[in-house]
């Protein structure tokens, strides 16, 4: 499921996504959407009750080959884990190039070469899976940073 945003009007909208409604959906709704309300469709991750440790990344880059192997480990531990077939992937993209207009260092906002963020959210019940959704999470975050171990943010105080 995709859920793309875009401040503007509804063609802009279409226009700027033309290449996904190109794809053929199997199904695809647009509607204008109060700002307010863009986040409604990854609430279930703010309700209360149960378990959803998150497991995030940042990057620059996002490769193809990390991602389907991060889709096919979600569909395999949903498959293995039925508690926890309510987990999602969520992939989040900015833009960021209006950002880079101002130059560096003149404002709070950091990290400006990431655009991607990804995050898994397992959803279960079971405290007795808490181990291995760990693992399921730690591999999360080293297949999309191609088996690497990074620190992404860095704060130093000068």
């Amino acid at each position: 499921m995709l859920h793309p945003w875009l401040a503007g009007t509804e063609e802009e909208f279409k226009e700027k996504f033309k290449g996904l409604y190109e794809l053929g959906p199997v199904m695809g709704q647009s509607a204008a959407t109060p700002y307010d309300k863009i986040n409604e469709p990854s609430r279930m991750a703010c309700l209360k009750g149960g378990r959803k440790p998150t497991f995030s990344v940042a990057l620059e880059m996002l490769d193809a080959g990390r991602v389907r192997r991060v889709f096919d480990d979600w569909v395999k531990f949903g498959a293995e884990h039925a508690d926890a077939r309510g987990s999602v992937v969520i992939s989040e993209v900015y833009n960021y190039e209006k950002v880079k207009e101002v130059e560096e260092g003149t404002t709070a906002f950091p990290h400006r070469e990431i655009g991607f963020h990804m995050s898994l959210v397992a959803n279960y019940m079971d405290e007795g899976l808490d181990g291995v959704v760990k693992e399921w999470g730690d591999g999360f975050r080293s297949v999309l940073h191609g088996g690497e171990r990074k620190q992404v943010y860095v704060f130093s105080l000068d």
